[in-house]
């Protein structure tokens, strides 16, 4: 252990003693965010979070559009998991935000389009690689 170790040891103790909340809300963990049999936070967080924050930002003008427009627009991820962002999108953890779906075209095409209404009591910010539900 060299000399400036000590030092930050002190000034860590100093700080700890000044504002215990401050390093205790630092040491916790952060909620997990996604779920599933196959989820790995270390594999998975990263990606999701950000598929998640494209299709957000992508849907948050309530325009009604397909899967594969939603796609385009963003430019990442499969049609699957933008559905399944737009599922997490109702849940609690991400806002309970109303996610509409409706058949475009020829019905028995069984294609759909989705529209996104956001709950003004929340919203999502970006937190340093992943995101927050507000």
């Amino acid at each position: 252990m060299n000399d400036s170790q000590g030092v930050l040891d002190f000034a860590d103790r100093d700080r700890h003693r000044a504002n215990p909340s401050r390093w205790e809300a630092r040491a916790q963990v952060s909620p997990q965010l996604f779920a599933g049999a196959t989820f790995n936070s270390q594999l998975d967080e990263i990606r999701l979070s950000g598929q998640m924050l494209a299709v957000y930002g992508c849907m948050s003008d309530q325009q009604w559009r397909t899967l594969a427009e939603i796609r385009a627009f963003i430019k990442r991820g499969s049609e699957a998991g933008i559905s399944a962002r737009l599922r997490d999108l109702r849940k609690k953890t991400w806002g309970q935000n109303i996610v509409n779906k409706r058949r475009r075209g020829d019905p028995s095409l069984g294609i759909y389009e989705y529209q996104l209404i956001v709950n003004p009591a929340t919203r999502l910010v970006s937190n340093a690689g992943g995101l927050i539900s507000k």
